[in-house]
Order: structure tokens, then sequence, then C-alpha cells
């Protein structure tokens, strides 16, 4: 993910402009042919012909889940940002059905609607009939 403002200003500033990937995702190189078009007259004014590259770009994503070929990165280890604590002993237990884990991410506690009316179709769905489904 890029955060074309941030280049911007950093180039302004000449200051190192470091870009964190916040998810597992590839960026598609194309995207930077069309914020160029976008940010024409930006660029022009800011002395530029290109979008700038970022100094450092650091992935959160272990080389080894990274395709092959993927963009070069400065790796950032994860560490945990909430209490961590131990596993249940269910959680070992293999079962005769599969585990299939949703979740609606982090910031799930800040919305309001997601409660049992918003997971309910996930729970109705035929799709997870035959499966141990747990919902974080």
């Amino acid at each position: 993910t890029r955060n074309y403002g941030a280049a911007l200003i950093a180039h302004h500033a000449k200051v190192p402009y470091v870009c964190q990937a916040w998810d597992a995702l590839e960026r598609d190189p194309a995207d930077l042919e069309y914020v160029a078009d976008e940010l024409r007259p930006e660029l022009e004014k800011l002395g530029l012909d290109t979008f700038p590259k970022e100094d450092l770009y650091v992935h959160i994503t272990p080389e080894s889940l990274r395709p092959e070929g993927a963009e070069p990165a400065q790796y950032m280890r994860w560490t945990p940002g909430s209490t961590q604590l131990p596993l249940e002993p269910w959680v070992y237990r293999r079962t005769e059905r599969k585990r299939v884990l949703v979740t609606s991410g982090s910031r799930a506690a800040m919305i309001d609607t997601l409660g049992v009316a918003f997971f309910r179709p996930i729970l109705e769905n035929p799709v997870f009939q035959d499966v141990e489904l747990l919902i974080a």
C-alpha cells in the first residue's frame, strides 16, 4: 500500500520516504502509472516526471510467504500488539470436521453492527454445514 501524499510531501521536504505494507497483498506496478497520470500537475510542480519511489519498503508478510520475484523489501518481525493468551486444550484436538476460523478483523469491537445479526448469514450458510466454524 502506498500513501501517495506522503511520498510527495517527503520529496518536497527532502526527507526519506518509507512505505510499510499493512497486508499480505503485493503491489501492482501499474498503480504508479495511474497515480502519476492522476497527479500529473502536482508532479510537475515538484519537478518530477514519475512518481517518487520510497527509500525503504517495509513488508509485514514473511519472505517465505511472498511470491517468487516479489519486489525487494525490508521485513518486519511480528510482535504482539495485544495480550497473548495460551491456547485452550480443545484447539489442539483434531475433530472429524475441518475447522474454519472467521474473523471480522481487529476493528470488529468498534463496529456496533458486527453482532449476531451480522454473523447469522454466515452461520446459516450451507457451505459451513460440514465444518467446525469458529468466529473470533
